[in-house]
């Protein structure tokens, strides 16, 4: 092995989007769900997207919400009933309309946006 490299046993990984970066120093740094759906927001706020979490009643739609324009502004409608995962796909398609190409990301953020093309 290297020098300055070291084994990681790995947890085995339970569903959610987890993503593994390499630090500095060796180790490894786990994001959760919870994390990316952290930066998705960061995303949408420097998009100018307002995001808007609503309890929205699942008889009458089956969406978890979506992008629209509200009096020339873009909104972000997130079901707040809806789980999680739900939540990350909801983002996911909403941001991927705009052009991500000169809009910094950080790394896990660009590789989870990616997976959804």
């Amino acid at each position: 092995m290297e020098k300055g490299l070291q084994k990681v046993k790995l947890p085995a990984l339970k569903g959610g989007v987890i993503k593994l970066l390499p630090l500095i120093g060796g180790g490894l740094k786990k994001l959760d769900d919870e994390t990316i759906l952290g930066y998705l927001e960061e995303l949408a706020y420097s998009l100018n997207v307002q995001v808007r979490y609503e309890p929205l009643d699942q008889e009458d739609s089956s969406s978890s919400g979506g992008l629209c324009r509200l009096m020339g502004e873009d909104v972000l409608i997130i079901n707040s009933r809806a789980g999680l995962k739900e939540k990350l796909a909801v983002f996911a398609q909403a941001v991927r309309q705009f052009d991500l190409d000169l809009v910094y990301l950080k790394p896990a953020l660009r590789e989870f946006l990616d997976e959804f093309d």
